[in-house]
C-alpha cells in the first residue's frame, strides 16, 4: 500500500482518480469533510489539506456553506475583435 504517502495526499489522489475516471462527474458534490475524516481516520486539518490541493489544481471548487464540488470546465472560445481582422 502507500504507507509512506501522507494522508492528505492519499485523500487528494483518491478524489483525483474518481474525478478522472468519471465516478464524480462535473458539478457533483464531494463527500463532506466529516465523511472524509471518518473514511481516512484523519483530522479535519488533514482532510482540508487534501481538498485544498485539488482546489489549487483547479479540479474542484468550494461553495460555502454547501461544500466542495467538481469544477465544470467550460471551453474557451477565441473571437478576435472586428477591428483587428483584415
Amino acid at each position: 500500500m502507500r504507507t509512506n504517502t501522507p494522508i492528505y495526499q492519499r485523500v487528494a489522489d483518491d478524489l483525483r482518480a474518481e474525478i478522472a475516471d468519471g465516478t464524480r462527474p462535473p458539478g457533483s458534490q464531494l463527500p463532506t469533510e466529516a465523511e472524509l475524516q471518518e473514511k481516512y481516520a484523519a483530522t479535519r486539518y488533514t482532510v482540508r489539506q487534501g481538498l485544498a490541493a485539488l482546489v489549487n489544481e483547479g479540479l474542484i471548487v468550494s461553495r460555502r456553506p454547501l461544500g466542495h464540488f467538481v469544477r465544470e470546465i467550460h471551453p474557451m472560445v477565441y473571437r478576435p475583435q472586428q477591428e483587428f481582422r483584415k
